[in-house]
């Protein structure tokens, strides 16, 4: 429990440091990820590292739940060569496949196909591994939603499809692209077991993945899991959150590291001084990625164009 704890911590550190340094123009504006870091800190927490992980415009959380390098990351924000990628991917293209981190994209919806087919990969191979693909709802308004999870279902697919549903696709509420709110329903649909979980609840995160994850490497074909959360902050740094008040407070009042913290306390698992020392230590891992981005190595306009274009 207190590892969870202490990824959940790390992420929002994170991003509340790269946040900081696109104020002062240091780094990439990002999609912060605040308020939903129980999901991807519950999934990963259950995954194998050999197990695949594909995801979207808002990756941060999944890259550094599934074992991803601060300085890596941040390295890759401020378009260094000593990043994930080489400075060429920035915020929304990262790949680390030594880690089972097989990429994220900016396309809404288009991982979900990509993903089905890694997991068919998997499937050819004989493979234990399992390969998961988070998105958000909005993607499930995309053709490549319901290609993919009709292939995967009729091809018995070794793959947990994550939707972490926020309620909005930026500041437009799901009620107005959605004839339901809720993905869930839809995907019984297309013959695959669905659950819906409160995706502030690590624990409960935790545990549907593992129960979907047994499942998947037993046979069964895909799973389904659908984290509801509130997004924290705007959709987009840049962008003004036009969200009501109410909603926006909800969010705060959700806020998934507060109520973990609370239970940890109330279980006696954690203390003042044991979470002091955590943040001590995590806020010194942000820093030393800090300077690391920092002191990286330029990009040069030859290295920049390299796999723009072909001649």
């Amino acid at each position: 429990m207190l590892r969870l704890y202490r990824n959940m911590v790390r992420i929002r550190a994170f991003e509340t440091a790269v946040l900081e340094n696109a104020r002062k123009g240091g780094s990439l504006a990002i999609h912060p990820y605040t308020g939903e870091e129980a999901v991807s800190t519950g999934v990963c927490s259950a995954l194998r590292r050999q197990d695949k992980v594909f995801t979207n415009h808002r990756p941060f959380g999944h890259f550094i739940s599934k074992g991803g390098s601060m300085n890596g990351l941040m390295a890759e924000l401020y378009g260094k060569r000593n990043g994930v990628c080489s400075g060429l991917g920035g915020e929304m293209n990262l790949s680390e496949p030594k880690i089972g981190f097989l990429m994220s994209d900016m396309i809404v919806g288009a991982c979900i196909t990509i993903a089905t087919g890694a997991a068919l990969k998997e499937k050819m191979d004989k493979t234990k591994n399992a390969v998961v693909c988070f998105f958000g709802e909005a993607a499930s308004a995309n053709g490549a939603f319901h290609e993919g999870l009709m292939m995967a279902s009729l091809w018995g697919l070794p793959i947990l499809y994550v939707c972490e549903n926020n309620g909005y696709s930026t500041n437009t509420p799901a009620a107005e692209f959605l004839s339901d709110e809720r993905v869930a329903p839809r995907v019984a649909g297309y013959g695959m077991r669905a659950t819906v979980v409160d995706g502030t609840d690590v624990i409960g995160v935790r545990q549907r993945t593992e129960e979907a994850l047994w499942h998947i490497r037993h046979g069964s074909g895909p799973r389904f899991i659908e984290a509801i959360v509130k997004r924290m902050g705007p959709h987009k740094q840049e962008l003004v959150d036009s969200r009501p008040e109410d909603e926006r407070r909800l969010a705060r009042m959700r806020d998934p590291i507060k109520m973990f913290r609370a239970q940890l306390f109330g279980e006696e698992i954690l203390t003042d001084a044991l979470e002091a020392k955590m943040r001590t230590e995590v806020k010194a891992e942000v820093e030393r990625s800090i300077r690391f981005a920092e002191k990286g190595p330029r990009l040069t306009y030859e290295q920049a164009q390299r796999f723009v274009y072909v001649g």
